[in-house]
């Protein structure tokens, strides 16, 4: 007799997945990858240990399914601005702006995201996502060549580098939270900055004063 998974099955499957990356997504948001455990997950998530690895056969596999999760989510949020009725010159400030403002908003998370060490399999993860981000700002800044918002240039080289420029300013100030100093921060402040040297370094700079660029990313907040 073949044993056929029921539809009550699956969605309890479903449900119990969703539930270990839900609790997942709280450790990491709490103590990055190196506080993410098989254990620590299924404590968090109401499940048995032991009925984790019907889901997910080791650590290697339940970080990798959460970085995809959200690193996916991240990039959606930039694919979404940069599918909206904006010019290249407004949808690339605030393409910049969300990314430090969202950041900021789970740092803890940020920084494992962006630059906790992780097992090989999760850096390759880290790679994919960057080329990720990278093709949503090249075709902005394709349009913004063609518009003239932006001066001419290799639109991929010019892609990879934003994404470096809008990651590496992050580092300290994000590591602090990840090392648990709690310091208020001016994250408003450092998203316009590093916004303004974007769209600087893309030949933007007689058009993003500061008046100007608070404008363009008012709706972002």
């Amino acid at each position: 007799m073949v044993y056929r998974v029921t539809e009550k099955a699956l969605a309890r499957k479903a449900d119990n997945k969703a539930k270990i990356l839900t609790a997942a997504r709280t450790i990491v948001a709490q103590s990055g990858f190196s506080g993410l455990t098989i254990a620590a997950t299924a404590k968090q998530a109401g499940l048995a240990t032991g009925s984790m690895y019907r889901y997910f056969p080791n650590k290697v596999e339940l970080c990798t399914a959460l970085f995809r999760q959200l690193s996916g989510r991240e990039v959606g949020e930039m694919h979404t601005i940069a599918q909206m009725d904006l010019t290249p010159l407004e949808a690339m400030a605030r393409c910049c702006f969300n990314f430090i403002q969202r950041a900021f908003r789970a740092p803890t998370q940020s920084y494992a995201l962006i630059a906790e060490p992780l097992d090989p399999a999760l850096e390759m993860e880290r790679l994919v996502y960057r080329r990720s981000y990278a093709e949503v700002y090249r075709h902005v800044i394709e349009r913004g060549i063609s518009s003239g918002d932006f001066s001419p240039q290799d639109s991929k080289t010019a892609s990879l580098a934003i994404v470096g420029m809008l990651a590496e300013p992050l580092l300290e100030p994000l590591h602090r939270f990840y090392s648990g100093d709690k310091t208020p921060y001016d994250s408003h402040q450092l998203a316009l900055d590093i916004s303004r040297l974007c769209l600087n370094a893309l030949g933007a700079h007689q058009q993003a004063k500061q008046a100007d660029l608070d404008f363009l990313i008012h709706e972002s907040h």
